[in-house]
Order: C-alpha cells, then sequence, then structure tokens
C-alpha cells in the first residue's frame, strides 16, 4: 500500500496527531469503519492515486473513500466545478434549483428503474428512504436482506452485515442479528436476513412472509462481503418473485451504481428493480451525493407526502 515499509519511526507526527484526535474525538475518528487497528495513520493530503500521511509518507489509494473517488484526489475538473458553484452561485438554497433538475435527469436516463427521484445525503439515508417509501406503498412492515450485506448503518437496516459464526444461524436461513449496540427489538421483528444467491431458500421466506414484507432490500453483487456476483438466474428468479407475491424490490446500487455499467448492475443484468438507491460515485468524493428512485406510481406516494422525507441539505 506504500512505497515503503511503515513502522513507528516513520509515523511520529501521526501518533502525536492521532493522540490529539482523541482529546475531541470520541476513538479518534468518527467512523467506526476508519478505525483500523489500535493506530490509524492520520493523513495531510491527496493528489490522484495517492495520498500522504502528516509525516510525508506516500501511499497509493486503494481506499478511494471507500467508493466515491473514482477520479482520484483533486480531479481538477471536479474542484474546479465545486469553486465555480460557491464562488458565483453559493452553497445553500431552501428553494429548487436548476441543478436539481440536470443532475437528477442525468440520473432518470442513465439508470432504468428510475422515473424519479429525491436525493438524499449518504447511501444510509437513501437506503433507509426507500424502505420508508416501500412501506409507505405496501401497507406492510416487514424487510428482506442479505446476510453479509451493509446497507447502512441505520436502525433499519444495520442487521447481520459480518455476524458472529457461532450466533448466526444457518447458512440457507440466518438468524436476524443486530450489527450494532442499540437497535431496539422491536425494530429486530421487522428485518428478515435471507442468504444471496440461495433463491429456494429466498422463495421460502418471501412466501412465507409476503403478507407482511414491503420489500426486499437486495445489493444485487455482495459488495462487503468479498464481492460477490449473482449466480446466473439469481436477479432473475427474485424479480419474479416479488411480482408473484406483491413484494417490492429494492437495488441498493451504493457500491453498483455508475460503476458496473452507467445504469448499475441493474443495466448489467438486465433486471429491474422497483426503487433503486444510489450514492459514492454520484458525487465523485463530495458529500452529501446520494438519491433514491422508482417508477413514478411507487414516488408519487413521495410527492402526495404520505411518507417523510426531507432534512436541512
Amino acid at each position: 500500500m506504500s512505497d515503503h515499509l511503515i513502522d513507528d519511526a516513520h509515523l511520529t507526527k501521526t501518533q502525536e496527531w492521532f493522540a490529539k484526535c482523541q482529546e475531541v474525538i470520541a476513538g479518534g475518528e468518527s467512523s467506526y469503519a476508519r478505525l483500523i487497528g489500535t493506530r490509524p495513520i492520520v493523513m495531510e493530503k491527496g493528489e490522484g492515486a495517492h495520498f500522504w500521511d502528516v509525516d510525508g509518507n506516500r501511499y497509493t489509494d486503494w481506499c478511494i473513500g471507500y467508493g466515491p473517488m473514482i477520479f482520484g484526489h483533486r480531479p481538477k475538473f471536479i474542484v474546479d466545478a465545486i469553486v465555480e458553484q460557491i464562488t458565483e452561485r453559493g452553497m445553500l438554497y431552501t428553494f429548487p434549483h436548476e441543478l436539481d433538475y440536470e443532475v437528477g435527469r442525468k440520473i432518470v436516463q442513465a439508470v432504468p428503474g428510475i422515473d424519479q427521484i429525491r436525493f438524499a445525503n449518504s447511501g444510509s439515508e437513501a437506503t433507509q428512504a426507500a424502505i420508508r417509501l416501500a412501506r409507505g406503498y405496501t401497507g406492510k412492515d416487514k424487510i428482506l436482506k442479505w446476510e453479509g450485506s451493509y446497507n447502512g448503518f441505520l436502525d433499519c437496516h444495520a442487521f447481520s452485515h459480518v455476524p458472529a459464526l457461532e450466533a448466526a444461524g444457518s447458512e440457507k436461513y440466518p438468524r436476524t442479528l443486530p450489527s450494532l449496540a442499540g437497535i431496539p427489538k422491536v425494530v429486530e421483528e421487522t428485518v428478515i436476513v435471507g442468504c444471496f444467491n440461495d433463491l429456494d431458500s429466498v422463495a421460502t421466506l418471501i412466501e412465507r412472509h409476503a403478507h407482511e414484507l414491503a420489500a426486499v432490500l437486495a445489493e444485487p453483487i455482495l459488495a462487503d462481503a468479498g464481492i460477490i456476483p449473482p449466480q446466473p438466474g439469481f436477479l432473475e428468479g427474485l424479480r419474479k418473485l416479488c411480482d408473484e407475491y406483491g413484494v417490492l424490490l429494492i437495488f441498493d446500487e451504493v457500491i453498483t451504481g455508475f460503476r458496473v455499467a452507467l445504469g448499475g448492475a441493474q443495466e448489467r443484468y438486465g433486471v429491474i428493480p422497483d426503487i433503486t438507491c444510489v450514492a459514492k460515485a454520484v458525487g465523485g468524493g463530495t458529500p452529501g451525493a446520494a438519491a433514491f428512485g422508482a417508477r413514478k406510481d411507487i414516488m408519487d406516494v413521495e410527492t402526495c407526502n404520505l411518507v417523510l422525507h426531507g432534512g436541512t441539505y
């Protein structure tokens, strides 16, 4: 990952800066995912495919911000666009803006399953809003998600991401296990966990819970579990099951969107979901770049204000 082996002798400033961070930030870092080991490296700057820590060590960045920065650090055309927006147009409005249309139109044109969108601040927020939309549209409460799938850190979907093997249950019918402390038991009861790529067991779960199942929240490619692609026929079978039992199909394309194809995994595999979530690559490394969208008849629930979605940003 670096140009030479980094030892403590080359990380003196990192140790000092991380100690300072720990004084004011719980754990020294605001995201548990970035707390790597006992002493994360404290960065100073990035450019292209590399970044530098506060000690001047250069690293090749294989993480690219956990996915968004497909153009690398500080690409000139993105920096120029940000500077122009801030200096010539401003930063925050409480009214619609022409960029809402321009960016929204690009997403709608690119992603086959989206007729209309709503913007969000993060992938976690987009998937949470998609779940709420599905519940409002169907009048049902439960969702089915994959074991090993990360769909965000919010209560509604933070389950069975990296479950302990001794507690996970059977391979085909995993237990629903909170990924984090502090999630109420009543929320746990709204989540069913299934086995990615096992269509038979998923069919059993959908059939068993169809009367209370609002949606299947599906990563079309299981990302955090090792970039596991769908087996031939799995997504097609899942689409057919959802149609048969009146369950909405949500594709979490936060990782796959605009990557495996311009229109995401749904374009690559030819399987169109009812609701789609996108983020990360949408903003090229800028924060607050996420969206969820669906067929117009589903998004009409939003415009009728039957389902609440909003916020300052």
